[in-house]
């Protein structure tokens, strides 16, 4: 999405580019040529991970094949930090330019990982203003181009349309589950989010008289079958559930929800654009996280706290062990209340993020960087996931 985004701007000051990169139909859409389609990518256990480098082993020889005989003016790495930082200096070695846009969060973790970047990366595009200090003292040159979420994210949906369309109560709460986009957190989250839905039920009812109700959307990344299934057995295991209706639009949810109960991503972000306090939740392989754990450098992994500082956190995070029921109810509650200290204090720092993140274009930034880096490209490659 983001780098389609990126070539609609390119296209928009140079109509004749010649762009390939790895991608699906959105970037296909935009007019790339795909150099191989995208693959499931994401590995929490350790057969996983082991089956995941011989692909991405696999598909690295395979774009460097195509670069050869594409001969682009610059590669441009979007995200997806893992493959695409041992593919920077591979990249640069066969005599390319290379650019990075939405740079890996080194910040947060393993930040031995810049290196990767010293000296193979020409400029990078990033997306949180505190990672400009980070990249300048290590001499990489860096340009500040706000997050893309802030042009791209759709208007806030209109609630009494949205509650008609879905037969919801435009006067009672609505609190949005978003159990996350990968087919593993749904397995660890699912069900406990689900369990958690008698007790807010039950507590709101209490205080307040009537009901909330509850609505999920699934991932466009996952089938309609899988997250169907996954559903069915979480409901099982949970006992007896309030109603919770599916709904197909996932950021219409989000901007009508009186609270959202999210797995850890970039839907907590989209949720502090939208104003809506969510309760972050992340959970994975016990082996997988307890190595992973001694190299994370933040207090944090929401990103709307991570952007409000430590000392400024705003929404509750639940790791691993406390991804119960209980502890989902008891973070969720509060934001019911309009009139809650916690309720208040998170509208004060959405208006903080939303200041921090900026207003502008972020793809057209990128664009102009990168012609005016580049002066009389006629071609350039987009390697993304």
């Amino acid at each position: 999405m983001h780098a389609s985004a990126v070539v609609r701007a390119l296209r928009q000051i140079d109509e004749t580019m010649h762009i390939a990169g790895v991608g699906g139909e959105t970037l296909a859409s935009a007019g790339v040529y795909l150099i191989q389609p995208p693959m499931e990518s994401a590995s929490f256990s350790p057969a996983q991970y082991v089956g995941g480098l011989s692909r991405h082993y696999r598909l690295g020889k395979t774009i460097l094949k195509f670069l050869s005989q594409f001969e682009p003016d610059a590669v441009v790495l979007v995200d997806y930090g893992g493959f695409n930082l041992w593919m920077a200096r591979r990249l640069k070695q066969a005599g390319y330019r290379v650019f990075y846009y939405i740079p890996p969060q080194i910040w947060a973790s393993r930040p031995w990982r810049i290196r990767s970047m010293l000296g193979a990366v020409e400029r990078v595009f990033c997306i949180f203003p505190f990672e400009v200090e980070l990249y300048r003292r290590h001499g990489i040159p860096v340009t500040y181009v706000g997050h893309p979420l802030v042009a791209q994210l759709p208007p806030p949906a209109n609630r009494e349309d949205f509650c008609r369309q879905y037969g919801l109560d435009a006067h009672r709460p609505i609190v949005g589950l978003f159990p996350g986009s990968r087919k593993l957190e749904l397995n660890y989250l699912l069900a406990p989010m689900l369990a958690a839905l008698p007790l807010i039920e039950s507590a709101y009812r209490l205080q307040f008289g009537v009901s909330p109700q509850f609505a999920i959307c699934p991932a466009l990344s996952l089938s309609k079958d899988f997250f169907d299934q996954a559903l069915a057995e979480a409901e099982s295991s949970s006992g007896p559930l309030p109603s919770v209706t599916q709904i197909a639009d996932n950021h219409a949810l989000l901007s009508v929800s009186n609270v959202a109960i999210a797995a850890s991503g970039t839907v907590t972000l989209e949720a502090a654009l939208y104003k809506t306090p969510t309760v972050i939740l992340y959970r994975m392989n016990p082996l997988m996280f307890a190595i992973a754990k001694p190299f994370i450098l933040t207090a944090h992994i929401g990103l709307p706290n991570l952007l409000l500082g430590p000392q400024s956190a705003i929404l509750p995070e639940l790791l691993q062990e406390a991804v119960t029921p209980a502890k989902i109810a008891e973070a969720a509650l509060p934001f019911l209340d309009p009139e809650s200290a916690a309720h208040t204090q998170a509208l004060a720092g959405f208006q903080t993020i939303a200041q921090l993140l900026g207003t502008d274009n972020a793809a057209a930034q990128v664009a102009s960087g990168l012609v005016q880096a580049l002066l009389n490209t006629s071609s350039v490659a987009v390697a993304t996931r």
